[in-house]
């Protein structure tokens, strides 16, 4: 009972910590960078630092993996920040699971501080939930991330111009042959033309890849020039 107690306390001690401006949501000591993360604790956070161009598997010094040589990509170039390792895995848990926005801000910064676009943009997509997935959650987490980086780069965010037409099983409760069968690129449709344009898509977790894939591909078949995505983390 003593150790239960315990534990709820300092659950509840860390919680209060968290909620107050300018400290770290990790050691909970005074942070002034401006983050929700303080410089120590960013230094041992899961960077994923070179990797696959294509499907962000970690490599060093080359530019494709050997899955990825000699396949067609519909998906230009993908980037991945992290690692699916905590605590970013706990941060994206709480951004899609616990109506926590902060990890949006947090992860927009680190885009904008780590990446840029290989090319000049036309638009910003992001990733879209399923019709049942967005009315429970309320948002997209992928769309809350985007905000921050549409204005700081200054290329149009488009919030309603890509939509899941069929509601298929979460990907995430699938192994990688059945994500491969559940999801097909006619599932997305693109209600907008972007013929000739670029387009910079953003979602949380690279996986097997499949989702990405099927996006780039509906978007490559409306005539979409050049697909670049950029991602939170990669499952390894």
């Amino acid at each position: 009972m003593v150790n239960k107690w315990s534990k709820i306390i300092q659950n509840l001690v860390g919680f209060c910590k968290s909620s107050i401006d300018n400290t770290c949501h990790i050691c909970y000591q005074t942070n002034t960078n401006n983050t929700e993360i303080c410089d120590t604790c960013c230094q041992w956070l899961p960077w994923l630092r070179e990797a696959c161009q294509h499907c962000a598997y970690p490599l060093v010094d080359a530019l494709l993996c050997g899955a990825c040589l000699g396949k067609r990509h519909d998906l230009d170039h993908l980037k991945a920040l992290f690692r699916y390792e905590r605590p970013i895995k706990q941060f994206l848990l709480n951004l899609k699971f616990q109506q926590k926005l902060y990890p949006a801000r947090l992860f927009a910064q680190y885009f904008l501080a780590h990446f840029e676009p290989n090319f000049c943009m036309d638009a910003i997509i992001a990733v879209p939930l399923a019709k049942e997935r967005l009315k429970a959650r309320g948002y997209n987490q992928s769309i809350e991330i985007a905000k921050g980086l549409s204005k700081q780069l200054a290329i149009p965010l488009y919030t309603d111009v890509l939509y899941k037409e069929r509601d298929t099983k979460s990907q995430s409760d699938l192994n990688k042959q059945q994500r491969e069968h559940n999801l097909k690129y006619t599932d997305f449709k693109l209600s907008s033309s972007f013929s000739g344009k670029r387009v910079l898509l953003i979602d949380d977790v690279y996986t097997t890849g499949t989702t990405l894939r099927c996006v780039a591909k509906q978007l490559k078949a409306q005539g979409v020039e050049y697909v670049e995505a950029w991602v939170i983390c990669r499952s390894l």
